[in-house]
């Protein structure tokens, strides 16, 4: 049987274009008249799109997304892509534009943007060439490797309940910081926490403070930092612990290898997570893909076979094994919220069973975080439902609800757990998102 953890936490010879039912557009989107669906562009432009930008009707809900072939697959990379506004929430006319940053890297580099109303699909492909119209590479300091907009996330105040018994209690809580590169990759997580409760709250660094360490309920500082290298072809996380101003010198480590789109297609996690004497739990992993490029299975040596499926867009079920010959599934639904934000908030603090929590094959599910497997959900899950059986689980369940600013952007997730042994669902976990541009 798995440990049980709580996590906290995007032309010229190939300008391939379709739409699902033909033509501008089917019945649930039109494409303005004479609107083209491809383009080519040079290194040094930042726009895809005419100045008046792409228009169209829709026949309800839309959205879009990005899916690209990166010349410089440097694994965490930000999309040099950008689509606004990048949905619509009921029917109407719209019109969006497509935002570029300099491509430095001397390669030619393609998008294909999909835009999607029920049934019907519609794509914009567009390639930005290696050089501008002289022939020149731009300079590596002229790219804007966020296009100008882009908010990233700062900074994250956790908050946490628990049921002890004698009723809902606060739980303790930490502080997130988020740090960036001159790319916008994340480099850097630095959590601000304090040895205290009980039990672990469910966030993926505070699961490290062994409960029995903080049996006396006094605070001790305890800083958290996860520290990023990217290389070529590989992305890779150090985890190391300081309490009380002692480092510790154990550290948590993974890694994962790159495809040619930038997804981790096999990696390795080691853990000292409640394991005594000082010995790690180590493993390693494939991660598989669809045609559509979302993460559909995952091979562990820890934790076996686990395989997800998508619903319109969504990762609704993990099946992961059998118990006395019945499936073990986790499920999830999903509301209106779009998913978003830079980093990919769905995976890290929603998807928070046992099931789902593994389905990355990380064990912290980090490289999600970043954007490394696959498709994101296209919105944020309203309710998490572990699998019920007698004797193994309870089949605890987690409703969430969500507030975003005037972009769509989260500023706060609350989550309800729903649970066998406390008659009313009570709020276990809350946060407040910080961004920065």
């Amino acid at each position: 049987m798995k440990r049980i953890f709580a996590f906290l936490f995007a032309a010229a010879a190939f300008c391939a274009c379709s739409d699902d039912n033909g033509g501008d557009g089917g019945k649930d989107i039109q494409l303005a008249p004479g609107t083209p669906k491809d383009y080519t562009i040079f290194a040094d432009e930042t726009s895809g799109t005419p100045s008046e930008g792409i228009s169209f009707t829709t026949t309800g809900p839309w959205r879009a997304t990005v899916a690209e072939t990166r010349a410089d697959v440097s694994g965490g990379s930000p999309s040099w892509v950008t689509v606004s506004p990048d949905y619509g929430d009921a029917a109407g006319d719209y019109t969006i534009t497509i935002g570029f940053g300099v491509n430095a890297t001397g390669k030619d580099r393609r998008a294909t943007i999909t835009i999607e109303c029920g049934s019907t699909k519609i794509t914009i492909t567009v390639e930005q060439k290696g050089t501008t119209e002289e022939g020149e590479v731009p300079d590596e300091g002229d790219e804007p490797v966020v296009p100008a907009g882009k908010k990233l996330i700062s900074r994250m105040e956790n908050t946490y309940w628990y049921d002890f018994g004698s009723g809902i209690e606060e739980d303790g809580g930490e502080i997130v910081n988020y740090f960036y590169d001159e790319k916008s990759r994340l480099t850097k997580m630095v959590v601000e926490t304090y040895s205290e409760t009980n039990e672990p709250s469910p966030a993926f660094i505070r699961r490290r403070i062994p409960a029995a360490s903080a049996a006396t309920r006094t605070r001790v500082p305890v800083t958290f930092t996860a520290a990023f290298t990217y290389g070529d072809r590989s992305v890779s996380y150090e985890i190391t612990r300081e309490e009380n101003g002692v480092a510790d010198s154990r550290k948590d480590t993974g890694s994962v290898e790159l495809d040619e789109a930038g997804r981790a297609v096999s990696g390795k996690w080691t853990s000292y997570y409640d394991e005594d004497g000082g010995t790690p739990t180590s493993a390693t992993y494939e991660l598989f893909y669809d045609a559509e490029g979302y993460l559909v299975k995952s091979v562990s040596s820890e934790d076996g076979e686990e395989r997800i499926t998508w619903t319109g867009g969504n990762p609704t079920e993990v099946w992961w094994g059998t118990i006395d010959g019945q499936d073990v599934i986790d499920k999830a639904s999903y509301g209106t919220v779009p998913n978003k934000t830079n980093l990919d908030l769905n995976w890290f603090c929603v998807l928070k069973t046992e099931g789902w929590a593994f389905a990355s094959g990380d064990a912290d599910n980090i490289f999600p975080l970043i954007g490394l497997t696959g498709k994101r959900s296209a919105y944020m899950a309203e309710t998490v439902t572990g699998y019920m059986f007698a004797g193994y689980s309870d089949g605890d369940s987690y409703e969430y609800v969500y507030q975003t600013d005037a972009d769509g952007l989260l500023i706060k997730i609350t989550q309800k757990r729903h649970s066998s042994y406390v008659e009313q669902p009570y709020k276990s976990f809350e946060t407040v998102i910080t961004y920065t541009e």
